[in-house]
């Protein structure tokens, strides 16, 4: 039983690893591809990352839900205060004077940077590889390690 375990540990670590690295590979490759079509700008190199990511996030979750690997992304129970108070930050961020002094490129940078950067990352190691990881690992303290 335990030599199963010890397999099941190795072959999640293996897993979540293939995983990361595949991922940074199809972001380096779609960087590669669509770079020399558009001026280069650390703009669009954002704005690239960020399509992306949006992308990868949507083949993650689709991935997670073949596997059966719930992803733990927000609380368990949303309170009025919670989604109040996260409406209000995403409204200050979108409408700050500041962000329209450059145009559309403030905004798209504060989207990139502050909801889809964010979201993917969480999704990615919070929901699916702690997730993995939970299922094997005897206590948080492997978890954390």
């Amino acid at each position: 039983m335990e030599d199963l375990t010890y397999k099941n540990k190795i072959i999640v670590f293996i897993e979540t690893f293939i995983l990361m690295i595949l991922l940074q590979g199809i972001m380096e490759y779609f960087k590669w591809l669509f770079a020399p079509h558009l001026p280069d700008t650390r703009f669009f190199r954002n704005m690239i990352t960020m399509s992306v990511m949006i992308a990868l996030t949507i083949i993650l979750f689709l991935y997670a839900k073949i596997r059966g690997q719930t992803l733990a992304f927000f609380p368990e129970k949303f309170s009025k205060k919670y989604i109040i108070a996260t409406c209000i930050v995403v409204a200050i961020y979108i409408a700050a004077p500041t962000n329209f002094s450059d145009g559309i490129t403030s905004v798209m940078m504060i989207l990139y940077s502050s909801i889809v950067t964010p979201v993917f990352e969480e999704l990615l190691f919070r929901g699916y590889i702690w997730g993995r990881f939970e299922k094997v690992m005897t206590s948080e303290i492997h978890i954390y390690i």
